[in-house]
């Protein structure tokens, strides 16, 4: 039987550090998943998409990963109340004036004059003690620590229903083995009562018994290979 060690598994334990930063996810979401032995694979179906017979995975995995993309847009919100802020502005303006003449020889005539008038401006506002914006600051940190932590225990949880399904596929073909053990046991038992019966040192009874248990064998042996067949598909949607 194929096993493998989580990477968390295999990591030593440290103790958590107390810190005002956030926190970052470590355990690569998918980085313990691994091709499953062929015994354990459930059968594919024609003319299904790669990822299709997954969606409840896919769906809680995606939950988690934006959850924690839009947690960390927080930090950098709460960031920019404490930054200076500039603010720059420029305009440019052309002038044409028509000026006439009353007096002098050149009276009644037009005067025209043009010219072109910039201006710009450049502000600095840094404010030296918001006790909003330094609260603000620190929810936001808080915020992105607590989505990474949601999205560690995502993986948690992920990493139990898989381990989960794995040792139910295992114990579905110990008892499928246990079955086809006890249907070959009953066989055996059936054929002798019916030698017995022909030689006549056996009932009908004891050949209808030993029959009525090979059935009962039979159809738990169906019943083991049913669950199987389910439990391995379990656990093939979880892997992918």
């Amino acid at each position: 039987r194929a096993t493998r060690t989580s990477p968390v598994a295999r990591g030593r334990r440290r103790p958590l550090a107390r810190h005002r930063g956030p926190l970052r996810a470590r355990v690569p979401l998918c980085s313990w998943a691994y091709r499953l032995p062929p015994r354990l694979q459930a059968p594919k179906r024609r003319g299904q998409a790669p990822g299709s017979h997954f969606p409840d995975q896919a769906a809680r995995v995606g939950s988690a990963r934006a959850t924690l993309e839009a947690g960390r847009e927080k930090l950098p919100q709460g960031l920019a109340g404490l930054l200076p802020s500039i603010n720059a502005s420029a305009n440019t303006t052309w002038n044409e004036n028509d000026l006439p003449k009353k007096k002098g020889v050149c009276a009644g005539t037009t005067a025209s004059t043009s010219y072109n008038s910039n201006s710009w401006n450049v502000s600095l506002v840094q404010p030296l003690f918001r006790w909003q914006n330094w609260v603000s600051y620190n929810q936001a940190e808080l915020a992105v620590g607590l989505a990474e932590t949601q999205f560690v225990l995502a993986q948690q949880d992920l990493l139990l229903r898989v381990s989960a399904a794995y040792f139910d596929t295992l114990l579905a073909e110990d008892v499928l083995s246990t079955a086809k053990a006890q249907r070959v046991a009953f066989a055996e038992t059936l054929e002798s009562a019916k030698r017995n019966f022909e030689v006549g040192t056996a009932t009908v009874t004891d050949s209808h018994e030993a029959q009525a248990k090979y059935d009962l064998a039979t159809a738990q042996l169906a019943a083991a290979e049913n669950d199987l067949a389910v439990k391995r598909y379990a656990l093939q949607v979880l892997v992918g």
